[in-house]
């Protein structure tokens, strides 16, 4: 533990050290580019004057020189910003300005000798050319600041999008090989090939910790938490090395749950990062929503989902299911396993012939319609009217089929409650074309009233308050992610 915190400080100082440097290098870019467009007006008001006849010969040759000595501080200071921006781990794309500043000095040095000369309308001429190009040069270093800073954006994004799959798959790995190990005794020659499996796992967190670290160098705000999650995840790895060779089973799945924690807890922080980049994105191109990289990107999940594209998703989904539902010849009711075409373990699949991946993302298709339909239920329920409670059903179907997914629990049944949902999703239509349509009265039964002991259902009743208050009260340790579902869980119910 005292290693990993010296290593964390040293992880902490060099992103530091990495942060002011790309500080450093975008504050000397604005420092420029004021520095030009206030050289460009002095420029222009020189040319002004000497129109104008506002001001002396020697005066205007001196002030000329002036804007020429002050151009010649700024080509230094671009040179010490190229310099500075190569010291960076990923330096920014900026263009070469060599070919424009050399033009730039060309027209001052006409300008001053053509005013040493008494030819002010020729040095007029070059003032202008001077002032117009000075203008351009600011202008063209703050394009390519903006340009460069969201090309590194959208890399962190395509990065997020890569690390999170992985996490998603070594979760599900980690997981599988879990449970097969505690099935498993220590007697048996599985058990040494689980163990190198775990190996293999090991191996390829290596990969995606080299990533984590890299992104977290230019994402601060998630540096401290991947920092943590990673010691966690490489601590109970390296125990669970130690419980495999020692045969210690019960200490051994203690410490691949813990890892198998990590796993998700990254992958959250991860997901949440990245939305929160979606957003920052499409706030500072509003009504655009595009970027440099168009089809690498993923919509927001529920955000403008249709009804037809969420049957479309569940269909495909189905077809699927029913393509894989009988892989192998493999029959109802047998084991994974235990048919030669089935196969479960190095090809990470399940009895529906679906890998980790497919899975995966299955389970966020499934995420994508619930949240959909649980605002469109909102939505409806603002009028008062109690239509969108008529979506209940199906909400709770979906939910029920993403936990499935997510702990694999796949069977025939599954797919018969994917039939369900289409189904439920097409009965549930009506109830979203009925919003907003013109109200009619209609019949309502009475309700029932429990006419009993008034004073012990009143007792009831408070009794049964307490314990939902004491249920809804959330330890102040739970993360806002588990708060959030917790409360979402309690005003659906």
């Amino acid at each position: 533990q005292l290693n990993q915190s010296t290593e964390d400080m040293k992880k902490q100082l060099d992103r530091s050290l990495e942060m002011l440097k790309r500080l450093q290098v975008n504050e000397k870019i604005d420092d420029l580019e004021k520095q030009l467009k206030d050289l460009s007006k002095k420029q222009e008001e020189l040319k002004k004057q000497i129109e104008d006849k506002n001001i002396s010969e020697e005066k205007s040759i001196d002030k000329q020189d002036e804007i020429n000595k002050k151009f010649d501080e700024i080509k230094d200071d671009l040179k010490k910003l190229n310099e500075l921006n190569k010291n960076l781990e990923n330096p920014l794309n900026l263009e070469e300005t060599k070919e424009q500043e050399d033009n730039i000095s060309n027209e001052l040095k006409d300008s001053k000798e053509s005013l040493e000369n008494g030819k002010n309308k020729k040095a007029g001429e070059s003032q202008k050319k001077a002032s117009d190009q000075i203008e351009q040069l600011a202008e063209q270093l703050d394009k390519q600041q903006k340009k460069a800073n969201q090309k590194q954006q959208e890399e962190d994004m395509d990065a997020l999008r890569n690390i999170l799959e992985s996490l998603m798959t070594l979760s599900f790995d980690q997981e599988e090989l879990m449970n097969r190990m505690y099935k498993v005794s220590v007697s048996d020659p599985a058990y040494r090939k689980y163990g190198r499996r775990q190996r293999r796992i090991i191996d390829d967190t290596k990969i995606v910790r080299d990533s984590l670290l890299a992104l977290a160098k230019r994402q601060p705000k998630i540096a401290s938490f991947i920092d943590k999650e990673l010691n966690t995840i490489e601590m109970n790895h390296q125990s669970s090395i130690e419980d495999i060779d020692d045969q210690r089973k019960k200490d051994l799945s203690k410490h691949q749950q813990l890892v198998m924690t990590s796993y998700n807890n990254l992958a959250l922080l991860l997901n949440e990062a990245l939305q929160s980049m979606q957003a920052q994105m499409q706030s500072q191109t509003p009504g655009s929503g595009s970027c440099n990289n168009p089809g690498k990107g993923r919509p927001k999940p529920g955000s403008s989902m249709s009804s037809g594209d969420m049957k479309e998703m569940l269909k495909k989904q189905l077809e699927q299911m029913q393509k894989g539902s009988n892989p192998g010849g493999q029959k109802e009711g047998d084991k994974p396993g235990d048919k030669p075409g089935n196969k479960q373990g190095s090809s990470g699949q399940n009895m529906l012939g679906l890998g980790n991946k497919e899975i995966a993302k299955m389970a966020a298709e499934q995420t994508a319609i619930r949240q959909r339909l649980e605002q469109l239920r909102n939505e409806m329920n603002k009028e008062g009217q109690g239509l969108g409670n008529k979506l209940n059903p199906l909400i709770n179907e979906l939910e029920q089929q993403e936990k499935e997914l997510i702990n694999r629990n796949i069977n025939n049944l599954m797919i018969n409650r994917q039939r369900d949902i289409m189904t439920r999703l097409l009965e549930s239509e009506k109830a979203i074309m009925e919003r907003g349509f013109e109200e009619k009265r209609e019949s309502k039964s009475a309700n029932n009233v429990n006419f009993g002991n008034k004073i012990r259902f009143d007792e009831y009743n408070k009794q049964k308050l307490k314990q939902i208050e004491l249920l809804k009260s959330a330890d102040p340790f739970y993360k806002k992610y588990y708060k959030d579902k917790a409360n979402q869980y309690f005003n659906v119910n």
